[in-house]
C-alpha cells in the first residue's frame, strides 16, 4: 500500500485493527555501503524482518519509514531509504504486505515526517532522527544502531537501555 504525507499513517491506522510498529528502513543499512561491516547489514534485515514479522504475529500492522529520502540520492548513491522501504516491502509475503504501509516516494518536511511517525503505537529505527523523533513524542523508540553515537544520544532520553547494537549482533553470528 502507498500514501502520503501525514495520509501515511492514516492508511496504516486504516480500520483501526491493531497496533502501528514504525520501522525507519535505512538505505545505508539495508543496500550496504562500502568500508562498513558487512555483518551490520545481514544483521539489520535479519533482525528487522524478524521483528516485523513477530509484530505482525500479534496482530499489530506497520509502517516503513523512509528519512532520508530520494532527493538525497545524489548524496546516498547506494540508496535511499525510499527505495530501502520498497525493497524491504518486496521482501515480505503477500498476506504480510496486507499489513504494512509504505509511505509515497516524496520529499517530507520535518513537520511531516514527525506528524508520520507520531501516528505510531511503537518504533524502531537505524537514522538517529528518526527515533529522536519517536522518543521525543513519547513513542516507546529503540535505536537499531550502526555506531557508538546511539548510546549517547539516547540517554539523554531514559535510563533504561533502548539501543539493538547491530555491530554486537554481526560479531555474533
Amino acid at each position: 500500500q502507498a500514501a502520503g504525507g501525514a495520509d501515511a499513517g492514516a492508511a496504516a491506522a486504516g480500520d483501526g485493527d491493531g497496533p502501528i510498529l514504525g520501522l525507519n528502513v535505512s538505505g545505508l543499512l539495508w543496500f550496504g555501503k562500502d568500508g562498513f561491516d558487512r555483518s551490520k547489514f545481514e544483521a539489520y534485515r535479519t533482525t528487522t524482518l524478524a521483528t516485523v514479522r513477530w509484530y505482525l504475529g500479534i496482530g499489530g500492522r506497520v509502517l516503513l519509514i523512509p528519512h532520508v529520502g530520494s532527493s538525497a540520492k545524489t548524496a546516498i548513491p547506494e540508496g535511499s531509504d525510499d527505495d530501502a522501504c520498497n525493497a524491504y516491502f518486496a521482501q515480505l509475503e503477500p498476506g504480510e504486505q496486507e499489513r504494512v504501509t509504505v509511505p509515497a516516494m516524496r520529499p517530507y518536511d520535518c513537520q511531516e515526517m514527525k506528524a508520520v511517525i507520531g501516528l505510531c503505537d511503537h518504533f524502531a529505527g537505524s537514522r538517529m532522527h528518526s527515533w529522536i523523533g519517536a522518543a521525543s513524542q513519547a513513542i516507546p523508540a529503540i535505536s537499531l544502531a550502526y555506531s557508538k553515537k546511539a548510546q549517547g544520544v539516547l540517554d539523554a532520553f531514559t535510563e533504561v537501555p533502548l539501543v539493538y547494537d547491530l555491530a554486537a549482533e554481526g560479531e555474533a553470528g
